[in-house]
């Protein structure tokens, strides 16, 4: 009988910490349902194309300042990666 009681002592702490384990994973999985919750959202652009103009313009003048070397390469992948998005969702 005693060795029974023993076993058991020594299940206690492990069976404690898988309890803890689960009721913390759970509560972590609603605290970001909860936050998905908060950030979701659609963006539509509004600016028109003269806002559009002047940025691609400020692109220019920031690869203006550039090495002479660089400013044709810079200029290209600025262009082709900075691109204002017609929608974003969150």
């Amino acid at each position: 009988m005693e060795r029974t009681r023993s076993h058991a002592s020594r299940l206690t702490p492990i069976l404690i910490g898988v309890a803890l384990f689960l009721v913390a994973g759970s509560a972590s999985r609603l605290v970001r349902a909860q936050d998905n919750q908060l950030y979701d959202a659609t963006y539509v652009y509004a600016g028109g194309e003269a806002q559009r103009t002047g940025f691609l313009h400020a692109i220019d003048k920031v690869v203006d300042q550039m090495n002479v070397l660089v400013r044709g390469l810079a200029r290209e992948r600025l262009h082709s990666r900075l691109k204002i998005e017609p929608r974003i969702v969150f």
